[in-house]
């Protein structure tokens, strides 16, 4: 009689983590399907800057600048400095009429957690962590949005900007930040010429 408590013990267990597993596998489902919800944009919209672009151009994959999105797949939801904005897996919006319109990321923002995928590099002896035109450094326990610094190389820009040629050098705007496009060991980076914010 033990020996079968003990089995059925066992059973509620098994069927405890069965449960676990099949309701984990839906929420991955589901975020799957809400991706192409959080993916839409207004197709109208001029494709200008795309067609303009080199091949070459490394972009961070995700929403352009100006998209408008009729979802964002949780987030946090502030109000900074009399704006609404929310933060969500590395990207900021604004409400825009039924939707939310993808922003350049707000000086001052502060998170929690920087958002998967993150790079850091020093210069002039500080720390900074950049991820999709976003420029971070650290305060206390947070993370807090700063103005990039003139001179940082990234490996990658956001995608939404204007490309500008300039006596043979190729400019890409982005959020008021002007890139110039450098090799540096063979690689293509995308070097803070300055800001016009």
């Amino acid at each position: 009689m033990k020996r079968s408590k003990e089995q059925s013990g066992f059973s509620q267990n098994s069927s405890s983590i069965h449960s676990m597993v099949r309701w984990v596998s839906c929420v991955t489902l589901a975020s799957f399907i809400a991706i192409p919800a959080f993916a839409q944009h207004d197709d109208h919209r001029d494709d200008h800057y795309r067609k303009e672009a080199p091949h070459n151009v490394k972009v961070v994959k995700g929403p352009r600048r100006g998209d408008v999105v009729t979802v964002v797949p949780g987030g946090i939801f502030r109000n900074h400095h009399g704006v609404n904005y929310t933060y969500s897996n590395g990207y900021f919006y604004r409400p825009q009429g039924r939707g939310f319109i993808v922003v350049a990321p707000p000086l001052g923002f502060r998170i929690d957690v920087l958002p998967l995928g993150f790079t850091t590099f020093m210069l002039a002896n500080a720390a900074y962590y950049y991820y999709a035109g976003a420029y971070y450094q650290r305060m206390n326990n947070s993370y807090v949005v700063v103005q990039p610094p003139v001179g940082a190389l990234v490996s990658s820009i956001p995608d939404g900007g204007q490309q500008l040629q300039i006596e043979g050098n190729t400019y890409y705007i982005v959020d008021g930040i002007q890139y110039q496009a450098v090799v540096v060991n063979g690689v293509i980076m995308y070097k803070v010429m300055q800001i016009n914010q």
